[in-house]
């Protein structure tokens, strides 16, 4: 099985056909699980001291083979944990592409369109924009018309109402940069990929997964529906993390 390695948070500039911050050789246990649609968690451990432990950092990036079917992926870290306990830390890391939930939209209408229109069309009015690394497929054809309201990337995508997965329907595929919306995937499996070696107080823990790295300011005029939307501008906080998201703040 091939090793995992480590890279900077930074994954922009980040030459993953290289070897990074260097492998990753003693994990006691590496697992991913995910289903259609859900979530794709890889989750591991390795003693504390061993080789390039110190680069367990969350934010930083992983690459490892996590499926049968895919090459290596990059993941992103974002909950190690390192026990004084039993010795170990432990990690999990989420698919490089949930990046884009740090990809604000404050109001997306668009008609009937066909899906790669659509992502086109949202890549368009997010606020940062999205990083042109990220590729939108779909073999999907048929067209629909969306809208949403104060709601990231991530989420437009699926999980929020109205969202691209709600009203296509479909089964999403991430596979590094890309994010594919297929008519059919496949069967839905769990995968684990497990090295199996034997495991050999104070738990030290940071969870780095939705924090929040600014808010978008709105407001509804009592009786009524109607909306300000504030300044229409994004108030970042002064530290930022990756995979960090922004909020919408509702001050009525």
């Amino acid at each position: 099985m091939a090793l995992p390695f480590l890279y900077s948070s930074d994954d922009s500039t980040n030459d993953y056909s290289k070897n990074g911050l260097g492998a990753l050789p003693d994990c006691s246990t590496l697992l991913t699980t995910g289903a259609i649609n859900g979530e794709v968690v890889l989750q591991g451990s390795i003693a504390v001291g061993k080789s390039n432990v110190d680069n367990l950092i969350n934010g930083n990036i992983i690459k490892v083979k996590i499926n049968d079917t895919q090459q290596p992926q990059i993941m992103r870290l974002f909950n190690v944990k390192k026990s004084m306990a039993n010795g170990l830390v432990t990690f999990s890391a989420e698919p490089i592409s949930n990046d884009i939930r740090e990809n604000f939209i404050t109001s997306f209408e668009e008609g009937s369109k066909i899906p790669e229109l659509m992502f086109e069309a949202m890549r368009d009015q997010t606020k940062p924009a999205i990083p042109s690394r990220f590729h939108f497929y779909s073999d999907k054809e048929a067209s629909v018309a969306i809208k949403l309201e104060r709601v990231n990337a991530l989420q437009a995508l699926g999980g929020v109402e109205g969202s691209f997965l709600q009203k296509y329907k479909g089964e999403y595929e991430k596979d590094n940069n890309d994010i594919n919306l297929h008519t059919r995937l496949g069967e839905d499996h769990k995968i684990k990929i497990l090295y199996t070696k034997n495991l050999t107080g104070l738990d030290i823990e940071v969870d780095t997964q939705g924090i929040v790295n600014g808010i978008y300011a709105y407001a509804k005029l009592d009786g009524t529906e109607d909306i300000i939307e504030g300044t229409k501008q994004i108030t970042y906080f002064e530290k930022q993390y990756s995979g960090g998201i922004l909020k919408p703040i509702d001050f009525s």
